[in-house]
């Protein structure tokens, strides 16, 4: 069987609600994902340490961080996760053009 030229990618979010993040990364690698995209909310903006221990712990790599979803409102704009990109070691970051902010300060 011939491999894809893509990955796979699972995307955690603060959805549903009452789920965990580990209970996330736990069926995303049942699921058979080549890694995961977090996509930032309250419970996952601070939380670099857990995640970067639930990757390693599933052995999902983290593909891509996506912007807060109140930067993605234009509600406030986030600069710090730019930062927790870097401490998660991942080279994709999704923004959206509604805060239309210069990146490369």
């Amino acid at each position: 069987m011939r491999k894809p030229r893509f990955k796979i990618s699972g995307s955690i979010t603060d959805t549903p609600l009452f789920s965990g993040l580990e209970y996330q990364f736990r069926e995303f690698k049942n699921t058979g994902v080549d890694g995961v995209e977090i996509f930032l909310g309250m419970k996952s903006r601070w939380a670099y340490k857990k995640i970067r221990k639930l990757s390693r712990k599933y052995n999902l790599p983290i593909l891509s961080l996506h912007q807060p979803y109140w930067s993605s409102y234009d509600l406030y704009f986030d600069e710090g996760f730019v930062r927790m990109a870097d401490k998660l070691k991942t080279s994709n970051i999704i923004i959206h053009p509604l805060p239309l902010a210069n990146l490369r300060k």
